[in-house]
């Protein structure tokens, strides 16, 4: 066998080792040294059981990308190593094989693991080693928990789809939680190491702490986890909480804005409100009586795909305004970019003009009372106005407010959330 330029190749036996026997393609090895894993990686470009994860695997890389996989690794090892030791060591201990996958349509980074294949890390190749790493890390951490969870048990077996995982439009089962959060603490650590880098950095770092804390806190507060499990949960809260956050204002404003966009649209994705339960409430509207007590919803999952990362409604021009901002100017070329396409309510929020904007949501939702990204504005527009009562219901049960109004023509969501929230805030 002879290796060269990170590969290794196999030969019939009849050869002199140094060239790839008749029929057969080399396999690959990263390549090992100080700034790379300490033992060659396994690039699994050929094995046909390898199909174990959400996308497809890549076809056997050509050797300028097996090379610039080769170099990118190389890269966020030695990253990985200046900036996050832990997580190296974690890797040298645990990755044996890399499985490249197949990018999807747009194009963005993706990678998976499996349960069955332990020390296999899949994912598409990344246009810079800082992806790369933010990849490794992320499947690093779930490798991790699913070895101990072979283990140890965190959390009884089953349970419904009940929970809002933040990176996630469907419901999720705690166990799915519990991987996800585990997963984007990683996420956020490495945003946090990355918060000083730009603005983007830094906003990256504000959404995922809050996104993953609002995570944690649902894990904290199930009845679902065993001991060991609610240890294990306190442990990372702990983390979470030894995390300072950015100390630019704009940028956490901004990162809560979309985190709270996303619950009020996973809400209206999946919550039912119980349809007796709304005649009542309306009735005790019109009636001009407090609300009775409300049943929970039922948790009804919509489609199964990735959350929203704020690409419409309110939450996505706070965050195109805020990406646009430069240190120099005050603002990126980007800040024109799609201002005709966005809402004028919409820009008017992410300008700091809350009740300009408010005045347009309301306006919008007294012709369609089912306009998400309206009510999503409402909401966000409330909580920036102080009206911090009637943002919580917004927020927490938008699918209530959204079925009372369609019921109670001309009601404003903004009255009938402050009216569920018990009166004027």
């Amino acid at each position: 066998m002879h290796g060269s330029a990170g590969a290794v190749h196999a030969t019939d036996g009849s050869g002199d080792g140094h060239a790839p026997a008749r029929g057969w393609l080399p396999s690959r090895r990263l390549s090992p040294g100080r700034d790379a894993p300490p033992t060659g990686v396994l690039v699994d470009d050929q094995d046909p059981h390898r199909s174990r994860y959400h996308r497809p695997p890549a076809s056997r890389l050509d050797d300028a990308t097996a090379e610039r996989l080769d170099r990118l690794t190389g890269q966020a090892w030695h990253w990985l190593t200046d900036r996050l030791p832990a997580h190296t060591r974690g890797l040298a201990t645990l990755l044996r094989t890399l499985v490249p996958l197949t990018p999807p349509p747009s194009g963005h980074p993706v990678s998976a693991t499996s349960r069955a294949a332990l020390g296999a890390i899949a994912l598409s190749v990344p246009a810079d080693p800082q992806t790369l790493a933010l990849l490794l890390v992320h499947e690093l951490q779930h490798t991790k928990l699913g070895a101990l969870l072979d283990l140890l048990p965190l959390h009884a077996p089953g349970g419904p789809a009940r929970y809002r995982a933040p990176w996630r439009s469907d419901p999720r089962p705690v166990g799915a939680l519990l991987q996800g959060a585990y997963a984007h603490l990683g996420v956020a650590e490495v945003w946090r190491c990355r918060r000083h880098e730009d603005i983007r950095c830094a906003f990256e770092y504000a959404y995922w702490r809050v996104q993953t804390a609002r995570a944690v806190a649902q894990l904290a507060g199930s009845a679902e986890l065993t001991d060991d499990g609610r240890a294990f949960v306190a442990g990372m809260a702990g983390t979470l909480r030894g995390w300072q956050p950015t100390g630019d204002a704009r940028v956490e404003a901004a990162a809560r804005d979309v985190a709270d966009g996303g619950a009020v649209r996973w809400a209206l994705a999946n919550l039912v409100p119980d349809d007796d339960g709304v005649t009542e409430v309306a009735h005790a509207w019109r009636r001009g009586r407090p609300p009775p007590p409300i049943a929970a919803p039922a948790v009804v999952p919509g489609p199964a795909r990735p959350a929203s990362t704020g690409d419409t409604g309110a939450e996505a021009a706070v965050r195109r305004r805020l990406l646009a901002t430069t240190e120099h100017d005050g603002t990126g070329s980007g800040e024109a970019d799609a201002t005709e396409r966005v809402d004028r309510a919409d820009r008017a929020y992410a300008a700091g003009d809350a009740g300009g904007a408010l005045v347009g949501y309301r306006r919008r939702l007294a012709g369609d009372p089912g306009d998400a990204d309206a009510l999503v504005g409402v909401a966000l527009a409330a909580g920036r106005l102080g009206r911090t009562a009637a943002a919580r219901v917004l927020t927490t049960r938008p699918d209530l407010v959204r079925a009372l109004c369609r019921r109670l023509p001309g009601a404003d969501p903004l009255a009938v959330a402050t009216w569920l929230a018990g009166g004027p805030d």
